[in-house]
């Protein structure tokens, strides 16, 4: 697996810390707040957003904002619940 840009994640591990910004009280989100919320470039933002929702893990809403796939809210809303961090840190 090969690391490159945005802090030397893999690029499964950026996706997945995308993902993770998503919470039931978020209804959507957009690029510049996953870039806000996780330090990502606007471009690598998007693109985990895209991959995401080619894969079916959120939707694409209306005007670039994204939510959470119905399937899986309740597996980061568990996540959450166990102590398990969903925000990036700082």
């Amino acid at each position: 697996m090969t690391m490159d840009g945005d802090g030397g994640k893999p690029p499964i591990g950026r996706s997945m810390l995308a993902l993770a910004q998503f919470r039931t009280g978020d209804a959507e989100l957009d690029v510049a707040a996953i870039e806000r919320l996780t330090g990502m470039s606007c471009s690598t933002a998007r693109d985990c957003l895209v991959d995401l929702s080619r894969l079916g893990y959120i939707v694409s809403q209306q005007e670039g904002r994204y939510r959470l796939a119905g399937d899986c809210a309740g597996v980061l809303v568990h996540r959450a619940g166990e102590g398990g961090s969903t925000r990036a840190s700082a």
